[in-house]
């Protein structure tokens, strides 16, 4: 094989390697490519820890600091746990669209802003709704699949859109 060839069809496997990941597959998580989600566990527990103190800065710069949390650095530190995760996710698995506006908002309306008793349930909420619709899209054109990202954009907006308006009716 010439060296010419061989470039194309590295080339062409990359091209479809970023066209399945543009739309979120769990197809190309295999052994090599899933450790790095253990990062994701590690961001999840340092999440635990502050949690109360997320909770309290929820309430406010003034709240958090009269109680005598450092809002800027609880922040600054719970946006960048936050994107760390993302960002890990979003390099294994793809592009997963709206998950992470969802399932948060709908636990939080039904138990609360309390992040520590939330955390469970967003994560479990998360896990049950990719795995939903990672079903849905391997069943609505057998043998074909559907990737997860178009069937999860497509729930998660109907459910944002439904979340918007009944906020505002309320």
């Amino acid at each position: 094989m010439s060296a010419a060839t061989t470039f194309l069809a590295a080339q062409f496997n990359l091209l479809q390697m970023l066209g399945t990941w543009f739309m979120g597959s769990f197809t190309q998580v295999v052994r090599g490519r899933y450790e790095v989600l253990w990062v994701v566990a590690v961001v999840t527990i340092l999440v635990f820890v502050l949690a109360d103190r997320i909770t309290v800065a929820g309430l406010g710069k003034d709240v958090a600091t009269s109680i005598g949390v450092n809002y800027q650095t609880i922040l600054v530190s719970g946006t960048a746990l936050v994107a760390v995760a993302a960002g890990v996710t979003v390099v294994v698995v793809g592009f997963l669209p709206l998950l992470g506006l969802v399932v948060p908002n709908i636990v939080s309306m039904i138990r609360g802003d309390n992040v520590r008793a939330n955390l469970p349930w967003v994560a479990l909420g998360g896990i049950a709704l990719v795995t939903l619709c990672d079903i849905v899209g391997r069943l609505i054109i057998r043998p074909f699949e559907v990737p997860v990202s178009m069937v999860l954009g497509l729930v998660g907006a109907v459910v944002f859109i439904t979340l918007l308006f009944r906020q505002q009716r309320a």
